[in-house]
């Protein structure tokens, strides 16, 4: 089990033929995060970062970075929150997905949406094509962000 642990979360090399295995921190900080995640609704970003980088080996740093397509900031409540949204947990469907997430957010930047849309280009497809195809562009507090292009019952 242990050995299993270290193949999913490092790599494996060997030295004068001895064997180690050296931990990914992303991958380490990144499984930690979603344990931590799936117990809450919301948690407190900021006791959440604490507890997090708490909660990791000794010399890893845990970033936000890490959570892309795992974990869905909300920066306009108060305090600011942090939730399990896992990209694989949404619909597959191009429209479902789009209207899963305005039903979820009304407005999204650009840097939060692109984690949970990503997968859904094709080979020649960009994340900015789907992105003009199914929401609007407008600015907010000077800040680009995307609405959904049709009603979504909230």
């Amino acid at each position: 089990m242990i050995e299993h642990s270290l193949n999913c979360y490092g790599r494996r090399y060997t030295d004068n033929d001895e064997v180690f295995f050296a931990l990914n921190e992303d991958m380490v900080c990144r499984a930690t995060a979603q344990m931590l995640l799936q117990n809450a609704v919301k948690f407190n970003l900021a006791e959440f970062q604490e507890v997090w980088q708490q909660s990791v080996p000794e010399g890893m740093g845990t970033r936000l970075d890490q959570l892309k397509s795992l974990a869905l900031v909300d920066r306009s409540s108060k305090p600011e929150t942090i939730s399990l949204l896992r990209v694989e947990d949404l619909p597959e469907d191009t429209l479902e997905r789009f209207t899963h997430l305005f039903t979820m957010r009304e407005k999204w930047t650009e840097e939060d949406i692109t984690p949970y849309i990503q997968d859904l280009c094709g080979e020649k497809q960009t994340t900015g094509a789907l992105l003009t195809k199914y929401a609007r562009l407008s600015t907010q507090n000077g800040i680009k962000v995307f609405n959904s292009r049709r009603p979504v019952a909230i």
